[in-house]
């Protein structure tokens, strides 16, 4: 796993399952549901809905296929994501100071777009 090799969209949508589990974290939620988002039409219209849905789809495999996410699939679309550990790991490193940090990259990013 390699976060330079993502493209744009996918370390937006990387960073934005990152922010919400770092918020659970420090609100005192369980790490081991906080990991876990429900499927992607529910992740698509909680974090993703300003994005077509087939866009957030393709990302959502993307990082799946790169190792960042664990997706559990029914009927060929991802009904369970998982934010993996080492995916955490990594952007623990990366995104050290925390939210501000996110926050800054994230806008960085959506910067691009605009």
């Amino acid at each position: 796993m390699n976060y330079d090799e993502l493209t744009v969209e996918a370390k937006q949508f990387l960073l934005t399952f990152y922010k919400a589990y770092y918020e659970k974290m420090k609100n005192g939620e369980s790490r081991d549901c906080v990991r876990k988002f429900s499927d992607i039409y529910k992740v698509h219209n909680q974090y993703f809905s300003d994005w077509p849905f087939n866009t957030a789809l393709d990302i959502v495999n993307e990082l799946s296929r790169k190792g960042w996410l664990d997706n559990l699939y029914g009927d060929n679309v991802p009904v369970f994501i998982t934010l993996k550990t080492e995916s955490i790991a990594q952007l623990q490193q990366r995104f050290s100071k925390g939210t501000k940090q996110i926050l800054s990259e994230l806008t960085k990013l959506k910067n691009l777009f605009a």
